[in-house]
């Protein structure tokens, strides 16, 4: 079983299995499909349903908004090196766009490497965000096709439903703010740099 799955995912990596995009969503679609007649209770006439329509909604749908927000999370993390990285290749893009824009406007002559170098990463980045906004839309219409519903993206970083951890972090600390104020002590206020990953000043940063 297992040489068999190595096999096919090798012949997938190099596109030699013919099988589309569309057709292998198709077929995961499938997998969740378990038909049967049931009775629309407004025209009272048998239609045919899934028994196994919310999962199949869930894995399509899951699918669909990790490629998302792979593309448009703005929200940041810190790397190894603690520097404030945003998350969403279109994000992404955007910084190197106006770091090439800017760095062209200042060039001098000893600046021909530090270009192409921009120049480069701006490419790349490019073009994985073009190349995962049709994975993302290719996905969201099979999703859409398969349960009926049209897709809406999920947004966790705009929903109320998303704590983060700093989030937890704020909640904590105002429950022990507002414990120590019953007990007559007074908490400075911790100072908070600008880090939404996309606007961060360097020195707020450091």
């Amino acid at each position: 079983m297992t040489n068999l799955i190595n096999d096919q995912l090798e012949a997938a990596y190099n596109g030699e299995d013919n099988i589309t995009l569309e057709a292998a969503l198709c077929r995961i679609a499938a997998e969740f499909y378990d038909p049967y007649l049931g009775i629309n209770q407004e025209t009272g006439v048998a239609e045919e349903r899934n028994r196994m329509a919310f999962i199949q909604m869930k894995v399509m749908q899951n699918l669909a908004n990790t490629v998302y927000a792979d593309l448009y999370d703005p929200r940041s993390y810190s790397d190894a090196k603690g520097v404030k990285r945003v998350k969403g290749i279109s994000w992404k893009a955007d910084q190197a766009r106006r770091y090439a824009k800017n760095l062209a406007a200042r060039a001098t002559a000893n600046d021909g490497e530090a270009l192409i170098r921009a120049a480069d990463w701006l490419a790349k980045l490019e073009a994985q965000e073009a190349q995962l906004e049709a994975i993302y839309q290719t996905i969201a219409a099979v999703s859409e096709a398969a349960t009926g519903n049209p897709f809406k993206p999920y947004e966790p970083w705009a929903s109320h439903q998303y704590v983060a951890k700093d989030d937890v972090q704020d909640e904590a600390l105002a429950a022990a703010k507002e414990k120590l104020a019953a007990l007559g002590i007074t908490m400075n206020e911790p100072y908070v740099a600008n880090t939404n990953g996309v606007e961060t000043d360097e020195s707020e940063a450091a």
